[in-house]
């Protein structure tokens, strides 16, 4: 029967207590579109929205202010206390008021319900849109209560019905009043209901199978919702990605919609099964504006034998490699989550899926304990899921015949510390030092310090407290540098704090950063932008100064873009060593030119082979590093990357540097040998095995140079046999290097003429060529 939202003789409220104001409720206005769709002409509706965490006082002054006749609850575990209360309150208020009950809370112990709280009149089983309308109808006055998924009483018997499962797509909750409710909230999305797996510890699996709504009203309602003054609209699809081709039809809409009809601040979240992705899929991911999309991706374990026995079909192999795929490109916030207390998963099974997972590099992994829900298998089937669970809600697992009460204790410690040390992203740098330097595993870490911390402190300290606990913990761990700990943690408070206020334990004490700091941010690409609040520090274990501008913090980190930037002082100056940028270099270019001139032949070539290395792209980015004294620049070295051809033809990428150019002035002050150790420490952090060069055996021999012979490296042009001592190698990687052998050749940039040279050169202020001693030619 089609109705409408038209005075009537009877006032429906629909209330729904969420977790946080953030979320705006989907349930009721689900419920309305089941009112104006199929509901009585006589009935009118009005939606109360709460949150659990104000005074239910206040939740029944505001449904009692519309005066209602039936009064329509959503129960889910995280508010079924409040509700329990809340009910109670209306029942004593307006006696004659109708009270229904729905949602997956009460879906599948509506018996129960109703035989526990005498206040509740009526619960609903299973979807709510069809039998909410009819119920209201049937109280309105057409008495007919005999409706799908509708449980009553008659007299002290309880009238039972199977849960409700409709068929085909329900109406659309958005209206006007909806929108005018959002006000910038979390909105929420369904596209689909129903999922194509029976886990045991899940409802999803027992409302149906998938019932995939018009592909054509997604779309319509993703642009409403992204236009509607919300940042995050997040799907509510069991498995968005049940049906793979119209998965990708709709990340493809929402990519090329990006900035059109979709604002570019509002992000889609979707619960999916990563090892159900093909190539494409990842692909279409991969191009996705970053922060556009977040995808939530439900892991539980990695014990296979666990996942067979709570019905949970996963190709484990395929999901870790699709997350490594999806996680590659930065784009997306990946969110995954593991499940404790489940069968055949003790301490140590579930302390190698924690480090699994961990090693995916989500950017949020999340700790969550078993719950047995009304309804789920694992409940309903003690005899094969035998463990004990609280009877309150939310019913978590206490103990378990593999997982005991201790150790279930134990692995909320390991949450916690999940939560503030890596979900937070608050000591992502930290973490990452901590797992180089201590041989620990991800596990280990956060076992032993969020265990530690539960001894030490309440759930309510600081984030300054709390990271003084972190640096007393883990500076007693073997292996840690606490002035390296100490400098890792400022990087990632001033990254991810926009105060810009270290906490005491982290505060530098460095008389010279007056000095220092009006000298770094003198130099244009460092100058703080008008109105824009910085952050700044010096770390204690290296001359730098670090800093963030907050401003663009980046959508899938939640942090702010790090910069940090070198220095030294000469002569009691401070010289800053900084990455080189386009606008640098003509003078860069220039200032090779005055440090090579006739010193190996006359004029030089060495100019062109930056050049060369400028135009067409082959320096090294972040191994570009020029010493600016006062904006200035005085020094310069510059990388690339080249092969070795092994004797099975397989080339290997090593680095190369070169030309390293110094002023004429300021030679012979150490400049050169500060970009070298820097840029090599550099290169070994980004992974490179080793760095070959052709130079002098003395001086760069004091960096570790040596033969490359030694190693079974020769160069083409020398041969394979030469004695060729100026041929050298720097090892960073002793492992890759060892795998390294074979014939170097020089990249095409540093293959340039003397003609050429003089063809660029005559782009330059003319200077004399002169043949002087010790010329190489």
């Amino acid at each position: 029967m089609k109705g409408g939202n038209c005075t009537g003789n009877k006032k429906v409220v629909i209330c729904s207590l969420s977790s946080k104001y953030v979320h705006s409720p989907l349930a009721p206005w689900c419920l309305a579109a089941g009112l104006r769709e199929f509901g009585n002409k006589n009935i009118e509706y009005k939606i109360v929205e709460g949150t659990i965490n104000e005074p239910i006082e206040k939740v029944a002054e505001r449904i009692a202010a519309e005066n209602p006749d039936i009064i329509g609850l959503s129960c889910y575990i995280w508010n079924i206390r409040s509700v329990s209360v809340l009910g109670g309150m209306l029942k004593s208020d307006f006696p004659g008021a109708k009270i229904i009950l729905g949602g997956p809370e009460v879906s599948y112990n509506s018996s129960e319900v109703l035989s526990i709280y005498s206040w509740c009149d009526f619960v609903i089983s299973g979807e709510g849109e069809y039998p909410f309308a009819a119920l209201c109808a049937a109280i309105a006055g057409d008495g007919n209560f005999d409706i799908p998924g509708v449980f009553r009483r008659n007299g002290s018997e309880i009238i039972e019905s199977e849960p409700y499962i409709g068929e085909g797509e329900p109406p659309s909750p958005y209206c006007k009043e909806y929108f005018d409710a959002l006000r910038g909230r979390i909105a929420y999305l369904e596209t689909s209901r129903g999922c194509p797996y029976s886990c045991a510890f899940c409802l999803s699996g027992r409302c149906g199978g998938v019932r995939f709504f018009d592909i054509e009203r997604a779309k319509r309602e993703m642009l409403a919702l992204a236009k509607s003054g919300t940042q995050t609209v997040k799907l509510v699809d069991r498995t968005f990605n049940a049906h793979k081709e119209r998965a990708k039809d709709l990340w493809r809409f929402i990519i090329a919609e990006h900035g059109k009809g979709i604002p570019e601040n509002v992000c889609f979240h979707f619960e999916i099964a990563g090892d159900i992705l093909d190539e494409e899929a990842i692909e279409i991911l991969g191009s996705a504006p970053k922060g556009s999309i977040q995808l939530e991706i439900g892991l539980q374990s990695f014990n296979e034998k666990t996942l067979e026995y709570i019905n949970r079909k996963t190709n484990t192999e395929k999901l870790k490699a699709n997350i490594k795929k999806l996680v590659a490109p930065g784009n997306i916030h990946i969110h995954i989550d593991l499940i404790a207390g489940l069968p055949f998963e003790d301490i140590n099974s579930f302390g190698e899926s924690f480090n699994t997972a961990y090693s995916l590099r989500p950017n949020m992994l999340q700790l969550g304990f078993l719950k047995l829900l009304h309804g789920a298998a694992m409940r309903e089937i003690p005899e094969k899921y035998p463990c004990e669970f609280s009877k309150e809600p939310p019913y978590e697992v206490i103990s378990t015949e593999w997982t005991g009460r201790k150790v279930l204790e134990r692995l909320h410690g390991v949450e916690d510390a999940l939560e503030r040390l890596y979900n937070s992203g608050r000591f992502s740098g930290t973490l990452e030092y901590l797992l180089a330097v201590t041989g620990l595993t991800p596990f280990e870490i956060f076992d032993g310090f969020g265990n530690w911390v539960k001894e030490k402190a309440d759930a309510f300290v600081s984030l300054d407290d709390y990271t003084a606990l972190v640096y007393e913990y883990f500076s007693e761990v073997p292996g840690v540098n606490n002035s390296v700990l100490k400098d890792k943690m400022i990087c990632d408070r001033i990254a991810s704090n926009a105060s810009g206020k270290l906490p005491a334990v982290l505060k530098v004490k460095n008389d010279n950063i007056k000095k220092i700091r009006p000298s770094i941010e003198s130099v244009p690409e460092n100058k703080r932008l008008p109105g824009v609040k910085r952050g700044f520090a010096l770390l204690e274990s290296e001359s730098a100064a670090i800093f963030s501008d907050y401003v663009n913090k980046d959508p899938v980190t939640g942090r702010y873009a790090l910069r940090k930037v070198y220095y030294f002082e000469s002569e009691a100056r401070i010289m800053v060593i900084r990455e080189e940028i386009e606008k640098d270099y003509r003078e860069v270019e220039n200032l090779t030119r005055e440090a090579f001139w006739n010193v190996y032949c006359p004029g030089c070539v060495e100019h062109l082979v930056v050049h060369r290395l400028h135009s067409e792209g082959g320096a090294i980015p972040k191994l570009d590093l020029v010493i600016e004294e006062d904006g200035k620049i005085v020094a310069n070295i510059i990388y690339a990357e080249a092969k070795v051809k092994d004797e099975h033809g397989a080339s290997h990428t090593v680095a190369i540097f070169g030309p390293l150019s110094v002023l004429p002035e300021y030679q012979k002050k150490g400049y050169g040998s500060k970009l070298i150790e820097h840029t090599l420490e550099m290169a070994e952090e980004m992974g490179y095995p080793m760095v070959i060069i052709t130079g002098s055996p003395e001086y760069y021999g004091r960096f570790g140079f040596e033969s490359a012979a030694k190693y079974g490296i020769y160069h083409r042009d020398f041969g394979k046999d030469a004695d060729a001592p100026f041929f050298m190698v720097k090892v960073l990687d002793e492992e890759k290097s060892s795998k390294i052998k074979g014939e170097y050749s020089d990249p095409e940039y540093y293959l340039v003429t003397g003609e050429e040279a003089d063809a660029f050169d005559a782009d330059f202020p003319p200077k004399k060529k002169e043949v002087l001693p010790g010329q190489l030619h």
